[in-house]
């Protein structure tokens, strides 16, 4: 059982950035010490099937309620103290979208090991009824549609942004730490992301409180121009702590939040 630790120690040593496993999480909510082992091992995180938050999508899969196991393998995380966990469901129609809400929600409340949820509508491959495809099918706009109904508007398809969206920041951060930072450069119609914020049972997403347009410029400008030298890391710092206020409205973002120190204690 402890080969899979020692792969991703192999690749650490290797120089690889990001290292994650894909799975059921079956073998991990039943063994304790391989869950140790794995954060030991220099994992970044745990890419987790998780179709839902009650026993009913599980069934429809495998038969058989699996969905206390998925309860278990949490607790295991907490207790190895494993802390980056990306919830993954792949959503059916008539199966488990009516659950979008209740995933994020769940997530939202289990973030000392739960750090995101990607919503992978179900993709057809090989030969399938017409009925059956129109039947079960879902698209990315439609999982926004949901997701606005069942959070009660909280989250809606504008606090979105095409992933690539994020690069700038990541090529900033690894500029500055002289690092290799993690950059999604896929195609910006292969999904949509966003940050959201859980607040006294609230979800906020961050564009209900920051300028994300006016600092992505921002941040692709400082990117580009970043050169990594002593003076460039003073001039950085001096123009963030000029520029970042500019986009951050602290009188709608959650209480215990400060976006603009959070961020300059990255540049310090």
């Amino acid at each position: 059982m402890a080969r899979p630790a020692g792969n991703h120690a192999l690749a650490r040593k290797k120089g690889f950035s990001q290292i994650q496993i894909a799975t059921d999480d079956l073998i991990l909510a039943e063994d304790l010490d391989l869950c140790r082992a794995l954060e030991r091992s220099g994992l970044n995180t745990v890419y987790l099937r998780f179709n839902g938050v009650t026993p009913a999508p599980y069934e429809v899969v495998r038969g058989r309620d699996v969905f206390p196991q998925k309860l278990q393998a949490r607790e295991n995380f907490r207790r190895a103290h494993m802390t980056s966990t990306v919830l993954v469901p792949t959503l059916v129609r008539k199966v488990n979208d009516h659950q979008v809400g209740d995933i994020v929600r769940f997530a939202s409340k289990n973030l000392d090991t739960v750090k995101g949820v990607n919503f992978q509508p179900i993709s057809f491959s090989g030969r399938i009824e017409a009925g059956s495809r129109a039947a079960q099918r879902i698209t990315i706009p439609d999982l926004l549609i949901l997701l606005k109904e069942q959070t009660a508007g909280e989250v809606s398809r504008e606090d979105f942004y095409p992933i690539p969206f994020v690069v700038p920041f990541s090529r900033l951060l690894g500029a500055r730490q002289g690092s290799t930072e993690l950059a999604f450069t896929i195609h910006p119609c292969c999904g949509a992301a966003t940050y959201i914020f859980s607040y006294n049972d609230h979800l906020i997403p961050i564009t209900r409180f920051v300028d994300v347009d006016g600092l992505y410029e921002l941040i692709k400008n400082e990117a580009e121009n970043y050169d990594g030298t002593l003076l460039g890391q003073l001039k950085l710092k001096e123009r963030m702590l000029r520029e970042l206020p500019k986009f951050v409205d602290e009188s709608r973002a959650p209480d215990d939040l400060n976006l603009t120190r959070m961020h300059l204690g990255g540049i310090s």
